[in-house]
């Protein structure tokens, strides 16, 4: 049998002969992939007359639990008593598109902060479209869009409702295609020390633009997935703002929900580029490519020697200004005669990741002593790299990197360096978490992370405090993780609290300095807003791109862990779907497993821990990982499609990076 992209599969699962009817065979087998299918029959080899047969398998019924409304963050927009189009994403159980029944979806709005509002709705269905109509108060709403009374996969969101004035408004700023918006509110919070609230309440300007929020000159990184950073309190007259790392912000906006409104708005539009990594990476080469068209031509001449490239391109490099960066660079290695047609200057760029992310060099350093240590900026450096500007010229060196990558589309350029997860976060502006240590130290994310997670802490006497020892074991400091923390005492009810703090001073505060000034060089050449539509792992492929994966290479050197006949299938399935994946699907299973999509220089061979395939000893579910191991669990499934499918929703969904909880 084909499927309906021509594949051959193997499906019959059942021929039984007609004892009513001799000359007729039943064969009966299951389909997940809706579509028109090719049907051969072969007696002895053979086909028989008219094979192969032609038969189209519809969709089935559509399933509320696979199904999707098109929305790119969890806000969503609208004016009081005006009809507002839902794009519908319909699919069976299977994940086959297909239609949905009109007076099957239900609309259920609950006011945030008072609960008791009363609000209607009108739900119209218009193809693929729900025409939606909200009559009630403006206001923000918990929402919730059902179908047969299940709620949609992503049917849980805010709704924030506008009036007709505050609506109108909002198309007139978004509408002239700027870059942000500035609202008049009033500083409420009293959380920040360094702030005078002992007079009246301070005036401020609020600039919001797709990822940042600008308070006079108090910046917030914030990542654009997570609203709950924008939260309105019960008084729906307070805004809460919250990067994770500095003291709550809270402001008071008589346009609050216009406010709220403007920052969705921006959300939304920043992802008019698609949703797979291969969509978003062209609409952002495209977009930088633009922003560039009237770059300077004229090239600037770079002459180093390779033994001393760093210092020899920071030399040369001092005076250049941001349009000189802007432009083509014409490398030249002294004493070599190559002509930098291309080949040179991504020759320039792989010494130079050497010399600026190698851990060896202590520019740039993982939490473990090994070449496989995810790395991020080293704040206890040697003399040598003493002085910041080093790490604004990493990120100017990033940021060139991708500027070339998107005007030369043909001949992308690289930096060869393993990222910690929570660096590149960082990068985003994501807010750091926890979890991010088991990708960036997975020994003390197993070691104290884990067993917190896990055990009864009330015996461990842990305040909410980091002691800092030296390296002959005596200690230097203690930092204390909030006020007064020393005496604070971690116990089971705020645990996640105590780990959350760590995770922001060990990930992100102490190495502040060297991310601003990284971030400060990167942001000269790459407009934040353009790198924001990535998460973690798509901006480390965009950053690295791949290696070149050898599945003979994983074959001879992985292991497997709860071998059994059932599970020797499930192997041979495994080893199937790997060797049709393209590149970026590799470098997708290397992040999902290990946490990095880079191998080390020998390949599967020196991966420590190595590769290991486990039982999961489960049925049915999507494939797990353990990157402090290395380790890929994989259930077991009725067939080979099956386990395909599962494989590739957990390595390109499951590996999403980090959100703030």
């Amino acid at each position: 049998m084909l499927n309906p992209l021509g594949n051959p599969i193997g499906i019959v699962s059942d021929i039984n002969e007609n004892r009513l009817l001799p000359h007729i065979v039943n064969i009966s087998f299951t389909l997940h992939q809706a579509g028109k299918y090719k049907i051969h029959i072969r007696v002895d080899g053979n086909e028989i007359s008219n094979s192969p047969f032609q038969k189209e398998f519809l969709a089935g019924p559509a399933d509320p639990q696979q199904s999707t409304i098109g929305i790119a963050s969890s806000i969503i927009v609208v004016t009081r008593d005006v009809v507002h189009s839902l794009q519908l994403d319909c699919r069976d159980k299977f994940g086959n598109y297909c239609k949905a029944m009109e007076n099957r979806f239900d609309l259920k709005l609950t006011k945030i902060g008072n609960p008791s509002a009363l609000t209607n709705t009108e739900l119209a269905l218009s193809e693929q479209k729900l025409e939606t109509k909200v009559i009630g108060e403006e206001g923000a709403y918990k929402a919730q869009l059902l179908y047969d009374s299940v709620i949609l996969k992503n049917g849980d969101f805010t709704l924030v409702v506008l009036s007709n004035v505050d609506g109108a408004k909002l198309h007139k700023e978004i509408g002239r295609k700027k870059m942000n918006v500035t609202f008049e509110a009033k500083l409420a919070s009293k959380e920040n020390s360094y702030l005078d609230f002992s007079k009246k309440p301070k005036k401020v300007h609020c600039s919001i633009s797709a990822r940042q929020i600008k308070v006079r000159e108090y910046y917030l990184k914030v990542f654009s997935n997570n609203v709950c950073s924008f939260r309105v309190l019960p008084s729906t007259k307070t805004l809460v703002i919250d990067d994770g790392i500095q003291a709550p912000l809270s402001v008071v906006c008589k346009e609050k929900y216009l406010f709220l409104a403007t920052y969705a708005t921006f959300l939304n539009r920043k992802f008019v580029g698609g949703d797979t990594f291969a969509m978003k990476m062209s609409y952002f080469q495209q977009e930088l490519a633009a922003l560039n068209i009237k770059r300077s031509q004229s090239k600037y001449a770079v002459s180093i020697s390779r033994q001393h490239a760093l210092r020899d391109s920071m030399k040369q490099l001092k005076n250049a200004s941001a349009s000189d960066w802007c432009r083509p660079f014409q490398i030249k290695f002294q004493g070599e005669q190559a002509e930098d047609l291309g080949g040179v200057l991504r020759e320039w760029f792989h010494v130079l990741s050497r010399a600026l992310f190698a851990p060896s060099n202590q520019l740039f350093v993982g939490f473990r002593d090994d070449n496989q240590a995810l790395v991020r900026p080293n704040n206890a450096r040697p003399p040598e790299f003493a002085k910041i500007k080093y790490f604004e010229f990493a990120g100017k060196i990033v940021g060139k990197c991708l500027l070339e990558s998107a005007i030369t589309r043909d001949s992308n350029c690289y930096i060869r360096a393993c990222f910690a997860r929570s660096f590149l976060a960082q990068i985003l502006g994501l807010r750091v978490h926890y979890k991010h240590f088991e990708n960036d130290d997975p020994e003390f994310f197993t070691n104290k992370i884990q067993y917190i997670l896990s055990n009864d802490i009330a015996d461990l006497s842990l305040v909410f405090a980091e002691e800092i020892y030296s390296s002959d074991g005596k200690l230097e400091k203690i930092i204390e993780l909030k006020p007064n923390g020393k005496n604070c005492v971690v116990n089971n009810d705020n645990k996640i609290e105590y780990l959350d703090l760590l995770a922001q001073q060990r990930l992100c505060k102490e190495i502040q300095e060297e991310k601003n000034a990284f971030l400060k060089g990167l942001n000269d050449l790459i407009p934040d807003s353009l790198l924001s539509i990535f998460d973690e792992n798509e901006l480390e492929l965009l950053i690295c791109g791949t290696c070149e994966y050898d599945i003979n290479d994983l074959k001879l050197n992985h292991a497997v862990i709860g071998r059994t006949s059932e599970f020797e299938k499930i192997l041979s399935w495994f080893w199937s779907t790997i060797a049709n994946f393209t590149q970026q699907e590799m470098a997708r299973l290397l992040q999902f497993v290990t946490g990095c999509s880079q191998l080390p220089p020998e390949g599967f061979s020196e991966l420590s821990p190595k590769f290991q395939i486990v039982n999961a000893m489960v049925t049915g579910t999507l494939p797990t990982a353990h990157t402090c191991f290395n380790e890929l669990c994989l259930p077991i499934y009725d067939s080979l499609d099956d386990m395909q499918h599962s494989l590739l929703i957990a390595i390109n969904e499951g590996s999403e990076g980090f959100g703030m909880s």
